[in-house]
């Protein structure tokens, strides 16, 4: 009966979510362009305010702060008339962990479900997982997420608890978010192959001022840029995926500005945000480049970036 009610406890809470687990994108591999002593770098332009506002996402502009604000707030505390929440359940020591309608699928909670079994089938879930230092390894940490026999006190009920899982050959870790089985955003690890990755360091207590990655170069991962008539490069729409994080915490955090160079010209922008994609478009001998300018760096932040062939 026991082994029953663990398949349940693993079972429903999928097939309740509608979401599907998140198929791996295809990425184009980066190629970083040698660097050049006569490159003078990117243009001073790139960090007048006025040519960034000039060029700015339309569909982030109109996206107020309250809505932008929404995109990461619990969506059990999106409305402020809302009953207070209920008292705590004791087979829920850790705050409700089943009825997020926003959960998707992941490994990490399987992980956590395989490196803690019990005998009564409580079980663990993933509160978040991130990178190590040097990018070589996951870091997830778990948690009880119920306990059938409330009445019994485990030392560690309320523990977290890190398991670390290394990232294969060839692959490196990157910070992601999700929404966990308690309802909130936390941060997720993944591993991606390490050439589809390219990201820039922000040190702690740097200036605030522009950051550039080093220019890149796309393999598409298919439909590859073909010579047309007269030998000339055919352009591919491409989507670019950027993202601000605290390196060491992986918690996102808001740039005051995020935006796309390619061949040193500023080709859009996006302020207040920490997430952002702009599709744009590009061949195989254009150079690509994402900058941030952050609002603070209280923390090492990490730019990081991948591009998607369409």
């Amino acid at each position: 009966m026991t082994r029953i009610i663990r398949f349940l406890l693993r079972v429903l809470p999928i097939l309740a979510t509608s979401s599907p687990i998140v198929n791996a994108e295809e990425f184009a591999e980066l190629i970083p362009v040698p660097d050049d002593p006569n490159d003078p770098g990117p243009p001073a332009v790139l960090f007048n305010e006025a040519e960034l506002v000039s060029v700015q996402d339309p569909q982030m502009n109109r996206r107020s702060p309250a809505m932008l604000e929404d995109r990461t707030a619990s969506p059990y505390h999106l409305d402020k008339k809302s009953t207070p929440p209920p008292p705590p359940d004791p087979h829920y020591p850790n705050g409700r962990c089943n009825m997020n309608p926003l959960y998707v699928v992941s490994d990490d909670d399987e992980i956590c479900m395989r490196q803690h079994p019990t005998e009564d089938a409580s079980f663990f879930a993933a509160r978040k997982s991130v990178c190590s230092p040097f990018n070589t390894r996951r870091i997830i940490t778990c948690q009880l997420c119920y306990r059938v026999l409330p009445y019994i006190n485990h030392w560690d009920i309320h523990a977290e608890k890190k398991w670390y899982v290394e990232c294969p050959r060839g692959q490196r870790c990157r910070h992601d978010r999700r929404w966990n089985r308690w309802g909130h955003q936390t941060p997720y690890s993944t591993c991606v192959p390490q050439n589809t990755l390219m990201e820039k360091l922000i040190g702690k207590g740097s200036e605030i001022r522009s950051y550039c990655s080093k220019r890149v170069r796309l393999i598409m991962p298919k439909n590859r840029n073909k010579k047309g008539p007269g030998e000339q490069v055919i352009a591919q729409s491409a989507k670019i995926h950027a993202w601000l994080s605290d390196k060491e915490g992986g918690d996102y955090i808001k740039a005051r500005w995020l935006y796309l160079v390619v061949n040193h010209r500023l080709i859009a922008s996006v302020r207040d945000t920490d997430d952002w994609t702009q599709t744009f478009s590009v061949t195989s001998i254009d150079d690509v480049q994402m900058c941030a300018v952050p609002q603070d760096t209280r923390h090492d932040l990490q730019l990081d970036f991948q591009v998607t062939v369409l």
